[in-house]
């Protein structure tokens, strides 16, 4: 359900802001369960244009965080992570 799908979403943004994701491979599935948790929480709750565009572009930061392997800065994906999390507060309150 929705309230599932909001835990495990910014469950996994928690542990990347606070580190778990420092090789290339967690990070890149990370993004993955992320993408899939939060279109899977737009499908129940949909977000509103401004939402839906600003989570598209910072999902797509994402993806370019994970790109390629011998260009993964931790640090950045951090900050990507902690950039998603502050647009998807919008859609909890």
């Amino acid at each position: 359900d929705g309230k599932q799908i909001v835990a495990i979403t910014s469950s996994l943004i928690a542990a990347g802001i606070e580190g778990e994701y420092q090789d290339y491979i967690a990070a890149e599935q990370s993004v993955m369960a992320i993408s899939a948790l939060t279109a899977a929480w737009n499908d129940i709750k949909p977000f509103d244009t401004a939402t839906t565009r600003l989570i598209n572009d910072l999902m797509d930061r994402l993806y370019a965080a994970v790109a390629n392997d011998e260009n993964f800065v931790p640090y950045q994906f951090k900050v990507s992570l902690m950039k998603l999390k502050d647009g998807l507060l919008r859609q909890t309150n």
